[in-house]
C-alpha cells in the first residue's frame, strides 16, 4: 500500500466547487462571534475522497485529501495534501485537480 504526503503551491481556483459552501463558513463566524467574541471569518479549507473500508477485507488504502497548510496565510495557496498513491501519481490527479478549475 502507498501514501504520498505533499505540500504544495496551487491556485486558489482548485476549492472553487466548495464555493457554494461559502455561506456556512459566514454562520460558523458568527456563531464564533456570539461565543467568544472573536470576529473570524471562515473559509472552505479542503476536500477529501475515502474509499469504503467496510467494503475491503484487505489492506486498507487511506483518503485522498487536499486541505489548507493552516499554518500559512490563505493568500499563499499552500496545502497539504495525502493520497494512497505512488508520488508521481499524486502529482498527476493534484495536476489534473488544477486544470478542471
Amino acid at each position: 500500500m502507498y501514501e504520498s504526503n505533499l505540500v504544495v503551491e496551487v491556485d486558489e481556483k482548485i476549492l472553487a466547487p466548495l464555493s457554494e459552501l461559502s455561506d456556512i463558513g459566514g454562520v460558523i463566524g458568527e456563531m464564533v462571534a456570539l461565543n467568544t467574541g472573536l470576529e473570524v471569518g471562515f473559509q472552505s479549507a479542503g476536500f477529501m475522497f475515502a474509499p469504503d473500508l467496510t467494503q475491503i477485507a484487505s489492506l486498507k488504502p487511506s483518503v485522498f485529501r487536499l486541505e489548507r497548510r493552516l499554518v500559512s496565510e490563505f493568500s499563499l495557496c499552500q496545502f497539504v495534501s495525502s493520497a494512497p498513491l505512488k508520488t508521481k501519481q499524486h502529482m498527476d490527479v493534484l495536476e489534473r485537480l488544477e486544470k478542471l478549475f
